[in-house]
């Protein structure tokens, strides 16, 4: 392997010094060319694609971020004034793990910093660090929610060390969250009871809780009275986000886009009904046990004579009445009565509250079918003197589908509510035929990359094309140049041919204008030379 080398070496090393100088150096040129155009596309296609690590951030936020990004060597620019950083998209995790590990930017005020203080702190300022502190972590803790973006506090608590009228007031706290997905009043009722109880003395009547976009969410003492109409609320709201998913599930196969409004009626009456039952403790019987057995015996006399009934006189014909006489009357009598028990069941029922009305309750229904009309596909089709423009002008009005009646009872099934209205459109689409744009920075690598090609092109074809050989007579000696002097002086000049003349004359004068100082020298030698007298 070592000889194969070095043979190559002496080989490429042999060929190089054959070269001419002009045409080493055409390769050198050629050879830089091609290195600067390679790096200049290597730096094209890798440079990096920078993100946003962070924006808006103060002078001194920014300057401890860029501490630690050069600190673990982390590429960075800055722009808006250095407000703004970025970094390469593969760098932006590890740059936001390790700015998290070192809290850069430093984050809220927290108790390591109401701690430090120094001996011109007054008592004053220590409380207000104490209480932001406070603020700032009930803040970091709501955070933890799901639902909560970001969260500011806000506390207002009396100085118990001042005067007697200032220790009595009330604590009290405001609270402003930006949410996510809305919080359910179970949530809300979390948030206040933690907020309450990571303060001293602070009652739930007395805290305040909206979001960014200025809706109360607990208002103190009117959340307990708004408690009930929430809650009901809040069934009513699940309810319906509910109703839209199934009737979404059941119509996204068949239409682009479905858009469900409900308007669902609770019924929130309560209805006890209470009943009694009887059943005989004996089998095939329909009387019960005796418990209690009463009999009564009677007898009466009459030994009294009887008097005239009615009142006297009576007018006109006096009727008679069957009287006793003077004999004795008696009567007997006896009573049995008796007491039965019974198995006593008594059921009380409880009529389901805020059950949906089904009757009351709606639904409407707006489905959407796009149609698509693509530009290269419709000017094939359009007819003689109409453009693409007015086609979409004439058919940019949405249409209205039939409905089929299936389609309602699946509805109706699905949602159990009879009142269903369903309105289908058919939307169209219009797909312009898309035109190849390219910004001029695009349009670089390619010329780059044509140039480059045109100049490995054209030294190729310099350095492999024949070069033109000139062939030149061959130099006389000077001792050929005298003899041909004399020999030209010695025949008359009419004896000399025109072409042969001309010839020595070229040679002649090429000779003295390449060696001037050998023509000087002859010529002296000649004036010596006696053959010349």
């Amino acid at each position: 392997m070592p000889e194969t080398i070095n043979q190559m070496s002496e080989q490429l090393t042999e060929k190089w010094n054959g070269f001419e100088k002009s045409h080493k150096i055409k390769i050198i040129v050629i050879a830089l060319i091609v290195i600067a155009i390679m790096a200049i596309f290597v730096v094209l296609f890798n440079r990096p694609k920078m993100v946003v690590l962070m924006n808006n951030l103060e002078s001194k936020q920014a300057s401890g971020v860029a501490g630690v990004l050069d600190g673990e060597s982390i590429p960075y620019q800055l722009k808006n004034d250095g407000s703004t950083i970025l970094v390469d998209k593969k760098n932006a995790n590890k740059a936001k793990l390790i700015l998290a590990r070192e809290d850069v930017p430093k984050g809220r005020f927290n108790f390591d910093d109401a701690l430090s203080n120094t001996m011109s702190t007054t008592e004053s300022e220590k409380r207000m660090k104490h209480l932001k502190a406070d603020e700032n972590e009930i803040a970091n803790t709501l955070e933890l929610i799901d639902s909560i973006e970001h969260a500011e506090v806000n506390l207002v608590i009396p100085n118990e060390d001042n005067s007697f009228l200032e220790s009595k007031q009330k604590a009290t706290a405001g609270v402003i969250l930006e949410l996510s997905n809305p919080l359910t009043n179970k949530q809300i009722n979390g948030v206040a009871n933690f907020v309450a109880m990571s303060v001293k003395n602070l009652d739930k009547q007395d805290i305040n809780i909206i979001d960014t976009q200025g809706n109360n969410l607990y208002i103190g003492e009117q959340a307990e009275l708004e408690g009930f109409y929430s809650r009901q609320q809040e069934q009513k709201i699940f309810a319906e986000q509910d109703l839209k998913n199934k009737v979404a599930d059941l119509m996204s196969k068949m239409y682009d886009d479905v858009r469900v409004s409900p308007n669902l009626v609770f019924n929130y009456d309560q209805y006890v009904e209470t009943k009694e039952k009887y059943e005989s403790p004996i089998e095939d019987s329909n009387k019960g046990i005796v418990t209690e057995d009463r009999t009564s015996e009677y007898s009466a006399t009459n030994n009294q004579t009887g008097l005239e009934p009615g009142v006297v006189p009576n007018a006109g014909e006096i009727p008679t009445y069957g009287i006793g006489g003077n004999e004795t009357g008696e009567s007997k009598g006896n009573s049995k009565e008796a007491i039965y028990a019974v198995d006593k069941t008594v059921s009380s029922t409880t009529k389901e509250v805020g059950k949906i009305d089904t009757n009351e309750s709606s639904i409407a229904i707006h489905a959407f079918r796009n149609k698509t009309y693509k530009q290269e596909e419709i000017e094939k089709r359009l007819p003689e003197g109409q453009t693409w423009e007015e086609f979409k002008e004439l058919n940019k009005e949405q249409q209205q589908l039939p409905i089929d009646e299936m389609l309602i009872d699946s509805i109706q099934k699905a949602t159990g509510l009879q009142n269903v209205a369903i309105h289908s459109f058919e939307n169209p689409v219009f797909l312009d035929t898309e035109v190849f744009k390219m910004s001029v920075q695009n349009y670089i690598p390619y010329i780059l990359l044509v140039l480059f090609l045109l100049a490995l092109g054209f030294g190729i074809y310099k350095f492999t094309s024949p070069k033109e050989i000139v062939e030149l007579d061959p130099e006389l000696s000077v001792e050929e140049m005298l003899q041909s002097a004399k020999e030209l002086q010695a025949p008359p000049l009419d004896d000399i041919a025109y072409g042969e003349d001309l010839e020595v004359k070229r040679h002649i004068d090429k000779f003295v204008d390449e060696e001037p100082e050998a023509v000087a020298s002859l010529l002296r030698n000649w004036l010596a030379d006696d053959e010349w007298e």
